[in-house]
């Protein structure tokens, strides 16, 4: 990777390892990436599914999918993507679920129980090769969408978490929601092991707001009263998101590896973190603050 110095080092657990560390959850504030090493492990055939629910009761719907996923057997692992319907159905719900293997009963007895969610109006389910769920594709990319996110790592879906983006639904200042499960091999990690170190939580939330209800919608979701977040899926930066990204140690630490690695700050363009050199933090616009 590329230093802030212009250097060019290799990261791993035996050389620079604080550095190897801090990328992993960090890394657009060390430096840049040029190439990984990466130790591959062959996964063969999964049963991939897809179910689109009408959610008009959103809430309700919600609650009793993150009760299935989190009963569900470890094998399996679901993403749920919530949008505004249209003509009769309020809320359209897209659930896609991989089964980590080829033994079909086993499969179809853990997804039988999402057809029990709500109405279904889509449904299928193969057997496919891994490779085959995310295909390579060539397509450029010309331009961008301004995008207003926010994230959340809960571990239940409770009732009122459900119910909050359920009036936000019904107010039509929600563009997108979306539910990640994490847990199981997600959770085995320990929460020192990375800089990311919500290792408790069950679900990653990612809510896109419509731009026309930003405001209002900005103020319901501040409701939720979020303790952690993922970072990535933060649209602005602000020094709180800091704070519930990365707790205090794991903070501290990345700090002081900054001022090792980048004591300038020159990357600082996607969440900042303040490098501490000494005893001090040196803040965005290249002043000197007291670290705590």
């Amino acid at each position: 990777m590329v230093l802030a110095d212009g250097r060019i080092v290799h990261a791993d657990a035996g050389e620079h390892p604080d550095l190897f560390w801090a990328l992993r959850g960090a890394g657009g504030n060390m430096g840049v990436v040029t190439s990984f090493d990466i130790e591959a492990a062959e996964v063969g055939d999964v049963v991939f599914a897809a179910f689109v629910h009408d959610a008009a009761d959103t809430a309700g719907f919600l609650e009793k999918w993150g009760r299935l996923v989190e009963e569900s057997p470890r094998k399996l692992t679901a993403f749920l993507t919530v949008f505004p319907g249209q003509a009769d159905a309020a809320v359209l719900a897209q659930t896609l679920v991989t089964w980590a293997g080829d033994d079909t009963d086993a499969a179809v007895s853990a997804l039988e129980p999402f057809l029990e969610l709500g109405p279904v109006l889509q449904q299928q389910a193969q057997l496919t090769p891994y490779a085959a769920l995310v295909e390579p594709h060539r397509n450029q990319h010309h331009g961008q969408s301004r995008m207003y996110t926010h994230s959340a790592l809960v571990e239940h879906l409770d009732s009122a978490t459900t119910t909050l983006v359920a009036d936000m639904f019904a107010r039509g200042e929600i563009s997108m929601f979306q539910v990640r499960s994490v847990g199981g091999a997600v959770n085995d990690t320990a929460p020192d092991a990375t800089p990311y170190a919500h290792r408790t939580q069950n679900f990653s939330l990612n809510v896109l707001l419509r731009p026309s209800r930003r405001a209002d919608a900005q103020r319901s979701w501040e409701r939720l009263d979020v303790a952690a977040i993922y970072l990535s899926f933060e649209s602005y930066p602000d020094d709180t998101l800091l704070t519930k990204a990365f707790p205090p140690r794991t903070l501290d630490r990345l700090r002081r590896i900054k001022g090792v690695y980048d004591p300038h700050n020159v990357f600082r363009h996607n969440f900042p973190i303040a490098p501490v050199v000494g005893q001090q933090a040196i803040s965005d616009d290249g002043t000197h603050d007291q670290a705590s």
